[in-house]
């Protein structure tokens, strides 16, 4: 009786392992983005930084140092000056490091860093190497076919005569659209408004003002505005706007802005100030605000 109890456990046991999924902590969430496309059903991902915190100025909490604990893949940017302390606090020796380091808003950039993540989870859950080569597969023919889509609209629009001005954050991905970038700038808190003159004078025939929705929008709307320029606002982080929740959807939304604008500007149509959608929730926020507090004062 008591081996078929022994026998029982033993079962049980190989059960539970062969359902625990590998734990993959990625610093940022893009790369954990890339991480569930490649693991897929077969890993765990949590991501440390979101979107619109510093990776460098990131502050650890106790979460993050269980998490680390229980990890087996570690995946980065080179960006997070915390990380080595996070994992020896965590006292997970046998964590895996693999470095993602780079600019991931083009499709060439994205493919190195999911073969990398691919060869990673593969050394980590070599059971699973199959199912991850073949999701890799599959997604990289995703970005390929979707980028093929995209430089084809962009070549019918004639893209390469078209001026724009650009936040540096986009640049790799607009001019791999193909648009020709005639000045750019900085994150808004560190632009002089000597450096907008500058800007101003030098992109004064560009046809769209581009900006980066992760660091502001501001200060390319009044660009825009000053210049009678089409504003497009873009993402570089999949799923911070509904509808980019894969690279390749990220890479189609930030395409068919660019496009609508410069089709908008062909037809002749004034820059539209829908455009800036996200500047109009920032009021219409503002203004709730504003209503609540007066609210509770009167009373």
């Amino acid at each position: 009786m008591g081996s078929i109890l022994a026998v029982i456990v033993l079962f049980s046991m190989m059960a539970i392992n062969a359902d625990e999924k590998v734990k993959v902590v990625s610093t940022i969430t893009v790369l954990g983005t890339f991480a569930e496309e490649v693991g897929g059903e077969r890993i765990d991902v949590i991501s440390l930084v979101q979107p619109g915190i510093c990776p460098a100025h990131f502050d650890i909490k106790p979460s993050d140092v269980y998490d680390v604990s229980n990890a087996s893949l570690i995946l980065y940017h080179g960006i997070e000056p915390w990380l080595d302390d996070l994992i020896t606090s965590s006292g997970n020796t046998d964590v895996k490091k693999v470095l993602l380091e780079g600019d991931w808003s083009t499709p060439e950039s994205v493919i190195v860093m999911i073969e990398k993540i691919k060869i990673a989870l593969s050394k980590v859950d070599p059971e699973n190497a199959k199912y991850f080569e073949e999701n890799t597969e599959k997604k990289i023919e995703e970005i390929r076919e979707t980028a093929e889509s995209i430089t084809e609209e962009a070549e019918s629009l004639g893209a390469k005569n078209i001026d724009v001005i650009c936040m540096q954050w986009q640049k790799q991905f607009v001019e791999w659209v193909g648009f020709n970038i005639i000045a750019t700038y900085g994150p808004q808190e560190n632009v002089s408004m000597k450096d907008i003159n500058e800007i101003i004078k030098n992109g004064e025939n560009a046809v769209l003002v581009i900006d980066n929705l992760q660091s502001g929008t501001e200060l390319g709307s009044q660009i825009a505005s000053e210049i009678e320029a089409q504003h497009v606002v873009l993402t570089n982080f999949p799923g911070a706007v509904p509808g980019t929740e894969t690279f390749s959807k990220m890479m189609e939304y930030n395409a068919d802005q660019l496009f609508n604008a410069v089709k908008a500007y062909n037809e002749g149509e004034k820059p539209a100030e829908s455009s800036n959608i996200f500047e109009i929730i920032s009021v219409i926020l503002a203004i709730l605000c504003i209503s609540i507090v007066l609210y509770f004062w009167k009373r």
